[in-house]
């Protein structure tokens, strides 16, 4: 188990879809660790977090938001740079590898948009995925990289 990049329990994309711990309380580290932090930074703006100013903190972007607002020509780059910023907020990520794209879906209706992520962690490990977003979840579709 590679835990230069953290180690933690498993909270992140479950079988059957939405973000949870494992049932068995699983563990993970390393990019598995990296892909699911950059996931849930899709699915929250904010974060509850003692001692800070309020009570929460800035954390992502809940992109389950954008289903059904408005989308013109620059709505997908506005959009993709918007979560590059969100995804270099992680300090495991090399802020100057991330490449996001926002696009439309073709998984036979059960997801509103994609969003492909590439990046590279601070150790030099890829990451890439494409996350189906509806309105209740964002689910990774295709990974690289290790899995639970």
């Amino acid at each position: 188990m590679d835990r230069s990049l953290g180690y933690d329990t498993y909270v992140g994309p479950v079988p059957g879809g939405g973000v949870d711990m494992l049932p068995g309380g699983d563990s993970c580290s390393g990019i598995t660790l990296v892909r699911n932090a950059l996931v849930a930074r899709s699915m929250a703006d904010t974060i509850i977090m003692a001692g800070a100013p309020g009570g929460v903190r800035d954390f992502g972007k809940d992109v389950r938001a954008w289903v059904g607002s408005p989308v013109d020509d620059g709505t997908p780059a506005a959009r993709a740079r918007e979560l590059a910023a969100v995804y270099a907020r992680d300090p495991r990520v090399d802020p100057g590898s991330i490449s996001v794209n926002v696009g439309t879906a073709q998984a036979g209706g059960q997801y509103e948009f994609l969003i492909a992520v590439t990046c590279r962690t601070v150790s030099g490990q890829a990451i890439a995925m494409v996350m189906g977003v509806n309105a209740i979840s964002v689910d990774i579709l295709a990974q690289q990289g290790a899995s639970p």
